[in-house]
């Protein structure tokens, strides 16, 4: 018996193979789709970048919270006398170790003198975070 149709292979083409071109499977209404898809893909990559800095941003000022009273207990111990340096207050307070901040760095610890204005009742000091990009001073630090 001969078939009547041919006896060709017969194969299942995908929308992006064969018969058409890449053009032809992004036509009118896949094009929409697709740009769509693309733009909400770059909308959750932004706000996971946001709740990424905002969770460091959390973390380092805890980290600033829980230090504070250990170098207030510092300052107290030995007189007034500031340090720059947090391996001193560990080590004289006893500390296993200090928090980093969010972003896995030590925290700074800036002690001000009568020369830059402040007044003499005590030591004055600034606990801070260098931020995101780790540089001193810059102006995403974080302070307490």
């Amino acid at each position: 018996m001969v078939s009547s149709r041919s006896n060709k292979e017969r194969r299942i083409f995908f929308p992006w193979e064969g018969r058409g071109s890449v053009r032809r499977f992004f036509a009118r209404g896949r094009l929409f789709t697709v740009f769509s898809l693309a733009i909400f893909a770059g909308f959750l990559l932004s706000m996971a970048r946001r709740e990424r800095h905002a969770a460091g941003v959390r973390r380092t000022v805890l980290a600033l919270d829980a230090v504070r009273p250990l170098v207030d207990r510092y300052l107290l111990e030995q007189e007034g006398r500031c340090t720059t340096d947090l391996a001193h207050v560990r080590a004289a307070l006893g500390v296993a170790e200090l928090p980093l901040d969010g972003w896995g760095r030590p925290l700074r610890l800036v002690c001000a003198t009568a020369d830059q204005g402040e007044p003499e009742q005590g030591a004055k000091y600034v606990l801070m975070s260098d931020g995101p990009d780790g540089l001193p001073g810059g102006t995403d630090r974080i302070e307490d």
